[in-house]
């Protein structure tokens, strides 16, 4: 289930289906849990996870598939499909 009060989501951002925005997973013995934020305008793609932690930038955009794990900074793309061939760009 969601960790309720630990995500944030910023003005006119776009979260498309299938986003895991939990907040928390196990490793082994060990509970991982954090908040999330998105800032404002930001897009997150389909099928996206964002982890414990993860800082979604201002007009960032996610591609679907990714993972984020820490912060993404204002105005950049992430690009990881199935976790394989990540680059994050600044956008213009």
């Amino acid at each position: 289930p969601p960790v309720t009060g630990l995500l944030t989501v910023g003005q006119r951002s776009a979260i498309e289906p299938e986003v895991d925005l939990r907040g928390h997973w196990v490793d082994g013995d060990v509970f991982h849990v954090g908040a999330i934020t998105i800032g404002n305008d930001a897009t997150i793609g389909a099928r996206t996870t964002l982890l414990p932690g993860a800082v979604v930038g201002k007009n960032a955009d996610v591609a679907p598939g990714s993972g984020v794990t820490d912060k993404m900074t204002l105005g950049n793309r992430l690009n990881c499909q199935m976790s394989l061939n990540c680059a994050s760009e600044k956008l213009e």
